[in-house]
């Protein structure tokens, strides 16, 4: 879709109808001079909210839980120099959880660059881009208004199909300068949750042809990739047990019969003795790059009897740490949906094995609460505990309410 309704438009406004026609409905920022282009459409630009933030980190965030709620790219801005000097902490923590941020920075005008201007932090000087490449999968700064519009298509893709911050610096005088008012919108977002490596989903259901003690552990890349749903009837199909990891809490509801919790750091007793139980035959991981406090602390003991399966739609993220026996690079909604309606010997097989899985979980569930602690939930002592006070406010909210 393009728009051709004006000959032209400022780059500040181009990028936020541009950001406008990509579904996002709410900017966090922090005003300052090298932004202040942006206010007007800001302000004007129907279907977008902008909240003001009082430190840039804070902004960006926003920016981030914003996207974790939406499933869509967060945005964040602020000035050059200081202002996205601010963010890196919260951009790291975006990369660390596979969130796609994208922060804006003003910049001091192109001519004025490594001349002593305020604040300064282009790459004469300061050079912000090589301060958030460490922090963000990419980095640039657009020095020409033609590559305005080029410029940010390439983050906007890059962060949505990478999962990743990235980070877009803009020079007053492009944001000022008038630019073609054409945007084409971005093919949707199917690549990340249709991809399949089918050869590979092929040996999975081969190591399922024997009757088997399966797990799954669920990671982000099941919530990125938009398949909680098929998680759950791939699991209700076969009585599957689901364990979550830290990034990936609430992908399946916690109340569900086959969820045990989280496993790994602050995590749930169920899926800690399911995973360490030495019972599982085999596992299968999606969407999750196993990090220290995916595997509480890399603990061998989660690895199964049989085979570890490792599934991500990021190839780069399978073997890292432990050697998959099936690695698959597939996205998790068609991986769940091809092991949902399995038939002939993977059928038979998963459908063998599923006495042994019912009486696996039930064994642990009777030895002991979900929750360590889970006393601290009814706790009405002073100070109030913060395991009780989530419980209240999940009990006042509504069940699809984030707590």
């Amino acid at each position: 879709m393009t728009d051709n309704s004006a000959p032209g438009v400022t780059g500040a406004e181009y990028v936020v109808r541009a950001l406008a026609a990509e579904g996002t409905t709410s900017l966090f920022m922090v005003p300052g001079g090298h932004n202040d282009p942006f206010m007007t459409p800001m302000t004007h630009v129907d279907g977008v909210q902008t909240v003001v933030a009082a430190h840039e980190g804070g902004a960006a965030y926003m920016a981030d839980g914003w996207a974790r709620a939406t499933g869509r790219t967060g945005v964040a801005f602020g000035i050059g120099g200081p202002g996205i000097f601010n963010m890196v902490t919260a951009l790291a923590s975006s990369h660390a959880d596979r969130v796609p941020v994208l922060a804006i920075s003003g910049e001091v005008p192109v001519t004025w660059e490594g001349r002593g201007g305020f604040q300064d932090a282009t790459t004469p000087s300061l050079d912000d881009v090589a301060v958030t490449r460490p922090v963000c999968d990419v980095s640039i700064r657009a020095e020409s208004s033609q590559l305005l519009g080029h410029h940010l298509r390439t983050l906007l893709l890059h962060a949505r199909n990478r999962l990743a911050p990235v980070h877009l610096s803009i020079p007053l005088d492009i944001q000022r300068a008038v630019v073609p008012r054409e945007w084409s919108v971005l093919p949707p977002a199917e690549a990340l949750r249709d991809s399949q490596d089918a050869n590979a989903t092929d040996r999975l259901l081969g190591v399922l042809e024997s009757p088997a003690t399966i797990a799954i552990l669920a990671g982000p890349g099941v919530v990125h990739g938009d398949a909680a749903a098929e998680l759950v009837r791939c699991a209700e199909a076969w009585h599957i047990p689901v364990a979550n990891t830290l990034g990936a809490k609430g992908v399946m509801p916690e109340d569900h019969p086959l969820s045990v919790g989280t496993f790994g750091y602050a995590g749930s007793r169920w899926a800690t003795d399911l995973l360490l139980s030495g019972a599982v035959d085999v596992l299968i991981v999606v969407g999750s790059g196993l990090s220290q406090r995916d595997t509480l602390q890399w603990d061998r003991r989660m690895l199964p009897n049989r085979a570890l399966v490792h599934v991500d739609a990021d190839p780069t993220l399978i073997g890292r740490l432990w050697p998959a026996d099936v690695p698959v690079a597939s996205a998790p909604g068609p991986l769940f949906a091809s092991l949902t309606s399995a038939d002939g010997s993977a059928g038979r097989g998963l459908a063998a094995g599923r006495e042994r899985r019912i009486a696996l979980v039930d064994k642990i569930k009777a030895a002991g609460t979900r929750d360590y602690d889970e006393q601290t939930r009814t706790s009405r002592q002073v100070p109030l505990h913060p395991a009780a006070v989530i419980a209240a406010a999940r009990r006042a909210l509504p069940r699809e309410a984030v707590a």
